[in-house]
This record gives structure tokens, sequence and C-alpha cells, in this order.
């Protein structure tokens, strides 16, 4: 097992914007990123003991205007990919009334123990 949360704090301490765990209500201001992870469970197993951990996380992007999703997605994507993560989905979540726009960016990484 792995503190996966951990090593997306100091990831994603390299974006632009601010980011916060879980909650998008403690960025204060938009944009700015919210994450979680997903899932994460024995990958692979060798003489009874998990040799590779499969971890799945969730990357929300909040912003005041919609292109500003779109150009923290690329931004996200590429210090993503530089630390070992594959792009499992990137979605646009509709809004309510277009005030606050929304994107959902999830995660795959297997970290060998």
């Amino acid at each position: 097992m792995t503190d996966v949360n951990t090593e997306l704090e100091s990831i994603l301490g390299g974006l632009s914007v601010k980011a916060v765990y879980a909650s998008p209500s403690e960025c204060g201001e938009l944009p700015s990123v919210s994450y979680y992870t997903l899932t994460e469970k024995g990958g692979f197993y060798s003489d009874n003991e998990e040799s590779i951990t499969d971890v799945r996380v969730r990357i929300d992007i909040w912003a005041d205007e919609g292109y500003k999703c779109g150009m923290l997605a690329v931004e996200l994507n590429a210090l993503m990919r530089r630390y070992g993560f594959s792009r499992e989905l990137s979605l646009d979540i509709p809004s309510d009334g277009g005030k606050i726009f929304h994107r959902c960016v999830q995660y795959v990484k297997s970290y060998v123990i």
C-alpha cells in the first residue's frame, strides 16, 4: 500500500492553480483543482505477497470560464505523465446555470512495492 494522496499533494503543487484534497469549497478561488484516491488495490501478487499496487485517482478542475478547464487539463496531463500517471478518462460535467465549469480527469498508476 502507498500514500498516493501525499504524492499528489506534492505533484499538484507544480500547477499554476491551487490544489486541495477532496473538497473544492476549500479552494476559495477559481480556477482550482481538487483530488482524491478512487481505488487502491493489489495489482500483482507473488508468493502470497502484494508486489504491485494499482491506484486510480480523480482530479477535478473547477473554473469560472469553460476554456480554463481545457487549458488546465492540458497542463495537468503533462504534469501527471511526468510522474508516471496515465490518463484513463477526461470528461466535462455540465454546470448548473453556467457559473462554475467542471472537468473530471482520472489517472492510473502502478507502484512496485
